[in-house]
């Protein structure tokens, strides 16, 4: 009988043992997805680079004033896009926004879909994602020939900062 008991107990503890390390090990906590990370927040553009065959040819630094330090854009949870813009017209402010695209995510691959030009979605690769960063890539809306007069696609990749 003291035997029985003993054999039971060592394997509820087995068991116990086996439940706690593995639910300790993930801490209970699931890495957020891509759109989990995108979705509802404001992203500002810091830089843009284009790029051909990797290299970069062409580097701005985003400077924002008093007026246009809110420009942004907002990828929104009901699949919405918001370009907010703003510009100073010579005495005040004003903000424009346009919320007319919707976009996805399937893996690391953005797109976005302006129902004005719904053949010609805007794909982008995610080059990274953080709660607070954001670097995507695409194609640029430019060729340019190489020494051979062969045309190159030059790429687009563009650094954000969560507001």
């Amino acid at each position: 009988m003291k035997k029985g008991i003993i054999l039971a107990f060592t394997a509820l503890t087995l068991v116990l043992g086996t439940v706690s390390c593995s639910k300790s090990d993930d801490n209970g906590t699931v890495a957020p997805t891509n759109e989990e990370l995108i979705s509802n927040k404001k992203w500002q553009l810091v830089k843009a680079e284009a790029l051909l065959n990797g290299a970069i040819i062409f580097e701005q630094v985003q400077e924002y004033d008093d007026c246009t330090k809110t420009n942004n854009v907002q990828f929104l949870s009901n699949k919405e896009v918001h370009y907010v813009e703003n510009e100073f017209d010579g005495q005040k402010c004003h903000e424009f926004m346009d919320s007319s695209e919707r976009w996805s995510i399937q893996g690391d691959i953005l797109t976005s879909i302006d129902p004005a030009y719904p053949n010609e979605p805007t794909v982008l690769k995610i080059i990274s994602i953080s709660n607070d960063k954001l670097v995507l890539e695409g194609d640029a809306d430019m060729e340019i020939d190489d020494t051979n007069g062969n045309e190159q696609k030059v790429r687009a990749r563009s650094y954000f900062k969560k507001l």
